[in-house]
This record gives C-alpha cells, structure tokens and sequence, in this order.
C-alpha cells in the first residue's frame, strides 16, 4: 500500500544519510562522556539515563563494526529514524504528505544532528512520538491506549522532559 511504501521510503533515505553522517570519533557535549559511561556501564552525569545507558552498552559491545563512538552514534540514528517512520505513519489518510513531514523533520538542522550524536535526544524524541501518536490515533491504535502509562515510565527512566506529556497519558 502507498501507506507502507511511503513509511519505509522515507526510513530508508533518512538511514542512509544518517549513516553517512555518522561521526567515528568523539564530537561536542556530553556525547563522549556518555559513550564512555554506556561502554563500561557506569552512571554519567545526573539524571544519569539508566535506560540509554543499558541499551548503549548493548549496542557498543554487539555491533560488530565501527569504533565504540560509532555504535553509539549508529544506536541513535536508529531512534531518529523510528521516529522519523512514526511521524511518517501518523499521516495515514496522505501518507506522501506524511514522507514529505517526515523528511522535513528528519532533515531539520536539529533533528539531525542529535540523531547522528550518541545523545540522549533521538531516544526520547522516540518515546514522545510513540506516546503522541498513540494517544492522537483515531484508529486502530487507540485501542492500545491502555498502555500509554507504560511507555510513559519506561521513557521517564532516559529522560524527565518526557513529563511535559503527562496531561495525555493522564487523559
């Protein structure tokens, strides 16, 4: 369907620039320190970020290719482009207009750039679309609506911002 091919289309361009991008040695902020602290699993700066801190140790000691900088930065390109796919499936009655929307996020400066950076962003920009797109869904997803309070407390253990979303999952 024109729904799927427009999701995947826009998350195959995006991941494939995104991986272009990726930066193989250690760049601004507190992406170093954060790798450092996912590599050897130790508690980076408060709030610490168990959550990112568990799947980044993962993603640095399973990915077999790339420097540890890298499978960091390839761990959050893979959350911008979930989240890239769910803006895009949000769109399901134009799902080109959807890709275009998607694109436009997904090559934003911002968006980008925290996508491509072993940060902390991309992962919570992916609990925010999951919780939004759930919660606005006037179809089948609604159903699943139950689960909102789960997803909002797995994503409260990455990052506290997620609380501003705290009025839909209350809903």
């Amino acid at each position: 369907s024109d729904k799927k091919l427009a999701i995947w289309a826009a998350a195959i361009v995006v991941s494939i620039v995104y991986i272009l991008t990726l930066p193989w040695t250690v760049q601004i902020g507190d992406t170093g320190e954060l790798v450092a602290s996912g590599y050897a699993l130790l508690v980076p700066h408060p709030p610490g970020y168990p959550l990112f801190t568990i799947i980044l140790w993962l993603a640095t000691h399973l990915i077999p290719l790339g420097t540890i900088f890298w499978k960091g930065a390839f761990l959050t390109q893979a959350f911008g482009v979930a989240t890239i796919a769910i803006v895009c499936a949000f769109m399901r009655r134009a799902p080109w207009i959807g890709f275009g929307i998607a694109l436009t996020l997904g090559f934003s400066r911002m968006f980008w750039r925290y996508s491509v950076l072993p940060d902390v962003f991309s992962l919570n920009a992916l609990f925010a679309a999951c919780i939004l797109f759930i919660y606005l869904d006037p179809g089948p997803l609604r159903r699943y609506r139950y689960l909102l309070p789960v997803i909002f407390s797995i994503g409260l253990t990455h990052h506290l911002t997620l609380i501003f979303l705290r009025p839909e999952v209350l809903h």
